[in-house]
């Protein structure tokens, strides 16, 4: 059963319902199926914090960031603890702290990442000013 489309219809979500914690499918085309790392308890918890923080008030995130300044950012955060979500771009960790929703898009070939973050409040977004990432979005 197709439960969820993407946005702007790019692809779409399906499961089977007769499981009771199911595998959840991301189809791209007919003929492009991937089944989601997390079954569907941790598929939407991952959902509801993207949605968290691409809806929170204030954001910085856009533009690759160099992987050490990436984990120097994410060392004050909790990880939560799932495997990455498949979207948007198949690598992607959620980390936490009061107030602040984090992803990190991490590709292992690469030296950088993608980074976004949404907060309750712009002050927790300061510290990032110092960090010397060139945000293409930030909110302080």
């Amino acid at each position: 059963m197709e439960f969820g489309y993407e946005n702007q219809g790019c692809f779409g979500w399906s499961l089977d319902l007769s499981q009771d914690d199911p595998t959840v499918w991301t189809i791209e085309h007919p003929e492009y199926r991937y089944a989601e790392r997390e079954r569907l308890s941790g598929f939407l918890l991952q959902f509801s914090l993207y949605e968290a923080m691409v809806n929170a008030p204030y954001h910085a995130g856009g533009g690759p960031v160099p992987t050490p300044i990436a984990s120097e950012l994410i060392s004050a955060l909790r990880r939560v603890p799932l495997k990455t979500w498949m979207w948007p771009l198949y690598q992607t960790s959620f980390y936490v702290a009061p107030g602040l929703i984090v992803t990190v898009d991490d590709d292992d070939e690469k030296e950088e990442c993608e980074i976004s973050c949404g907060s309750v409040h712009r002050s927790l977004l300061r510290p990032l000013a110092d960090l010397g990432i060139k945000w293409a979005v930030f909110d302080c």
